[in-house]
């Protein structure tokens, strides 16, 4: 039985320069870009997935662990509202999960630190402690920051890709998610060169 793993590209990669960095990182490491779906609403979606998640992998700090994801997801709430996101689905090559794994952590590294490079700047949570709002600034201006306050100032995970843990890798439990939810489909699937080739200019949105 053929074996996949799962990247998701979030709401704030939809434009064309971060889809390419996306779609070079992952060919580059010998992953396959010819399979993704449209998913909508990703915050709605994404939470879903992370609270069943949780639950799957029955975490001791499961309330903890919900109330961070809950956190990320609010950056993305305040910043994208109801936008939508893509599910790559990535078949595995003659090698074992682990080996899978470890290539498709190294891309997923090094594709947001070109993402977090080419843009410039970030988002992150100013008064994190007393009073949190969300800011975007300088990768410099951050730097300063946290340096000043390690624990009050907190980046926010507006960082392109997101890559499935080992554990839900190992035992496909995203891509049952993913399939059960309707979103792994043939009405949902997408061609990433011709969005990426749809683009009149690199500040236009996808959808």
């Amino acid at each position: 039985m053929k074996k996949f793993g799962i990247f998701v590209i979030k709401p704030d990669a939809l434009n064309e320069q971060d889809l390419r960095i996306i779609k070079e990182g992952l060919t580059s490491r010998g992953f396959s870009c010819d399979l993704c779906f449209r998913l909508k609403n990703y915050c709605d979606v994404m939470q879903k997935y992370r609270e069943t998640d949780i639950k799957f992998k029955n975490k001791e700090n499961a309330e903890a662990e919900i109330k961070g994801c809950g956190v990320a997801l609010s950056a993305y709430r305040q910043l994208f509202g109801s936008s939508e996101g893509i599910v790559m689905l990535i078949p595995l090559r003659k090698e074992s999960f682990k080996e899978f794994y470890d290539r498709a952590d190294v891309a997923k590294r090094e594709i947001r630190q070109q993402i977090e490079e080419k843009r410039g700047y970030c988002y992150a949570y100013v008064d994190y402690l007393t009073n949190p709002h969300l800011t975007k600034m300088t990768l410099g201006e951050y730097s300063i920051l946290k340096n000043k306050d390690k624990t009050n100032i907190n980046k926010a995970y507006i960082n392109g890709i997101h890559l499935e843990d080992y554990e839900c890798l190992e035992n496909n439990f995203c891509l049952n998610f993913m399939v059960e939810n309707g979103i792994i489909s043939k009405g949902n699937k997408i061609d990433l060169d011709s969005l990426l080739d749809g683009f009149q200019d690199e500040d236009e949105r996808i959808y």
